[in-house]
């Protein structure tokens, strides 16, 4: 427990750096320029509520070399899990450590099982032989079925393609399964600072076996050369990483969300013990979140070339029947039997029933709050479903910027050149010009809740029909708006 600490409101990184990994802190910021401030660091094991009232202080003995009594152990009132008086020890600082003995057992290690294929042993030749040699593609390419599927046709093309794939990779690399235990591992940790922990800790055992104070004396300065070999790897690692990809502001901006520790997002729902209710409730809540939200508000030919599969991410979802990665190396075979489903799906305008299911992953919008409110979902889909996608946003990209140039000019978002980054430096340029003119500004941020889910269709339809397209070719659009399914996934 910190009794006093000089931490404010945006010293988030600071708070990172003071916990080893393993550990989380909680605590009252600082409301003055030093001093103040109150904190506790514990395992995050441990499910860790604040409180008020209800409290008891063990400490008696002076714990500062001043003789004042700064350092703590409380507990509730109604709680007994000490069981001797704590007292203080050595002063390692100008502070001594506190012990005393709690009657709570060690926290059991973390194991989970997880999933997985040997992909990497898979034999390439002899799986494109056998996708080649598959029902699958033989139909596609050599019998004589019509170029554009009907719903059914299209419904069974994909159960097919999913049902092949499956089998194949099953063969191949059979679906395994192994416990491994969580271990906490930072990516500086070297050869040095491993020796380094072990002289301290040797240092340390002599220490407590002697008493001598020319023994305690070498475990300090042992100590301080370890945490100063910590410092220097961490400040490396950092400014490497920096340098290293300072191109590349999607690893940067997640490398900052973990040095400021908010990157954990693992769900703790303590008031669930069945993982099926608590998953269940979380569906029930995204969907009745988007009806709630809904009810308040008033109411062309696409081909399939081989660079849209290109174009396209190669993340691999758990409703994939074969890992994305080998499904590109499978093109030469496959991208006939792609290139008919989707070609189908938009002529027909109809979205097969297997592309509309997506695996919601549900994200904390702001760590340490418990609601499902604070929930963010993250759909991932099937390769397929975002396939088409890809083929119908490059045509219609294409058709609105190239062709027509119907974007409107201060539009930031999934336009090539465009971000977060420069519509800020456009809004500051704007603010600075005004105010290089003695004008008054005034900046009005609408922000919409669950956007893209409650989009009125049939308006956007409308809208689309009037503006851009001929009603006749709106189809395409149409097949992908019936209702989509969805499941809930907590482990990722």
């Amino acid at each position: 427990m910190f009794t006093e600490s000089w931490l404010r409101e945006g010293d988030d990184a600071v708070r990172a750096e003071l916990c080893p990994d393993g550990y989380k802190f909680m605590g009252r910021n600082s409301i003055r320029h030093s001093g103040g401030g109150t904190g506790i660091m514990y395992r995050d094991s441990l499910n860790v509520k604040r409180t008020n009232g209800g409290l008891k202080q063990h400490v008696r003995g002076p714990t500062h070399i001043h003789g004042h009594i700064l350092d703590l152990v409380v507990t509730r009132l109604a709680e007994n899990i000490i069981l001797n008086m704590p007292k203080a020890d050595h002063y390692l600082s100008d502070h001594a450590a506190i012990l005393c003995k709690l009657t709570s057992s060690k926290p059991l290690i973390t194991v989970k099982e997880v999933k997985y294929r040997r992909t990497k042993s898979i034999d390439i030749s002899a799986l494109s032989r056998e996708v080649g040699e598959s029902s699958l593609c033989r139909d596609v390419l050599y019998n004589s079925h019509p170029d554009i599927l009907s719903a059914c046709d299209l419904d069974s093309l994909t159960c097919n393609y999913n049902t092949t794939l499956s089998g194949i990779i099953e063969s191949h690399a059979p679906l395994k399964m192994k416990t491994i235990v969580s271990r906490p591992t930072v990516p500086w940790y070297n050869e040095d600072i491993h020796k380094a922990k072990l002289l301290r800790r040797k240092a340390e055992r002599k220490w407590k076996k002697t008493k001598w104070e020319a023994d305690f004396q070498l475990f300090k300065k042992r100590r301080n050369h370890l945490t100063h070999l910590l410092n220097e790897a961490k400040r490396k690692f950092f400014t490497d990483f920096v340098e290293d990809n300072s191109s590349e502001q999607g690893r940067l901006f997640r490398a900052t969300r973990s040095l400021l520790g908010k990157n954990d997002s693992t769900l703790s729902f303590p008031d669930y013990d069945d993982k099926s209710l608590l998953v269940n409730d979380i569906a029930r809540f995204f969907a009745r979140k988007i009806i709630r939200i809904r009810d308040e508000i008033d109411s062309t030919v696409i081909a399939v070339m081989d660079t849209v599969p290109k174009k396209s991410s190669n993340k691999t979802c758990n409703l994939d029947p074969m890992p994305t990665k080998l499904v590109v190396k499978l093109l030469d075979h496959l991208l006939p039997v792609i290139a008919k489903m989707i070609n189908s799906s938009l002529f027909g305008g109809y979205f097969p029933q297997t592309w509309k299911k997506a695996l919601i992953d549900p994200r904390y919008k702001k760590a340490g709050i418990n609601d499902f409110i604070n929930l963010r979902p993250v759909s991932n889909l099937q390769y397929m479903s975002k396939l088409a996608k890809r083929a119908v946003f490059d045509q219609v990209h294409a058709d609105l910027q190239s062709e027509h140039d119907l974007y409107p000019l201060l539009q930031s978002a999934y336009r090539r050149g465009h971000s977060t980054e420069t519509a800020l430096h456009k809004i500051y340029n704007d603010l600075s010009m005004a105010m290089n003119r003695q004008e008054v500004v005034l900046i009005v941020l609408l922000d919409l809740s669950a956007t893209f889910d409650t989009v009125e269709h049939s308006v956007l339809l409308i809208s689309g029909e009037y503006k851009f397209w001929d009603p006749r070719n709106s189809t395409c659009v149409f097949c992908v708006i019936p209702i989509w399914t969805f499941s809930v996934c907590l482990v990722r």
